[in-house]
């Protein structure tokens, strides 16, 4: 499967800058290497302005194979509420690009519980470009069962093309977490997906390092750490 790679960093930064403690305000700096030299860096600071409501400001760098860099920046917004059976996330930010490109991007999340199902979480992202064209929407549900976690999601990008994703994350026989996905194009064929292991070490000062390797569907290997680095 064939995806901007642009706009699915676009979309992961909603998530990534706003996945801080909210018990504090405080700056940090996620980086994630791969093969070949390749990494990500953001960097990103969280701000309470009221109750359930953040404000996030950061920076990324994206390293290539070849050392070449890229970079861009981000600000948003981030409100959670608290629902009869549940809560509510609402996001909101606007990603600049290293070639001065920006897009918005809008996300909502209801999180649910019940006796009867555990946690159900539901989703929606869009993703629109300085023109106001829609580039890139996803939905989705996630639920918890006896197998693990089992997410299922729609991706639709800017020509129309539409790809379904189906992923089931379990607990790994060595502790860490197992994850299979399969992606599949409109016509039922499968395009894409992976098997990957994660495993995690906690840092004091530094917070958890986690490690994933696996596969993809075409037989690729995947190999990467992902570290936090708290700013004093």
């Amino acid at each position: 499967m064939k995806m901007n790679k642009i706009l699915v960093t676009v979309t992961a930064l909603v998530f990534a800058l706003t996945a801080v403690d909210a018990a504090s305000a405080r700056e940090r700096t996620r980086t994630t290497t791969g093969k070949n030299g390749r990494s990500v860096t953001v960097n990103k600071d969280r701000v309470r302005t009221d109750k359930g409501s953040f404000s996030n400001t950061g920076t990324y760098t994206r390293t290539g194979a070849n050392g070449e860099t890229r970079s861009g920046s981000y600000t948003g917004t981030s409100d959670r509420t608290k629902t009869e059976d549940g809560f509510a996330v609402d996001k909101s930010g606007e990603v600049t690009t290293g070639k001065g490109n920006t897009y918005n991007v809008d996300a909502n999340s209801s999180y649910s519980y019940s006796t009867d199902n555990g946690w159900q979480r539901t989703g929606n992202t869009s993703v629109t470009n300085s023109s106001g064209e829609v580039v890139r929407t996803t939905s989705g549900s996630a639920d918890v069962t006896d197998s693990g976690l089992v997410r299922e999601g729609t991706v639709t990008g800017r020509k129309g093309n539409t790809y379904n994703v189906d992923s089931t994350t379990t607990k790994g026989t060595e502790g860490g977490l197992t994850k299979s996905s399969t992606v599949t194009n409109s016509a039922g064929e499968v395009v894409g997906g992976s098997t990957k292991n994660a495993t995690y070490e906690y840092i004091p000062g530094q917070g958890w390092v986690k490690t994933v390797s696996g596969t993809t569907q075409s037989g690729e290997t995947i190999e990467r750490t992902t570290t936090n680095s708290p700013t004093p």
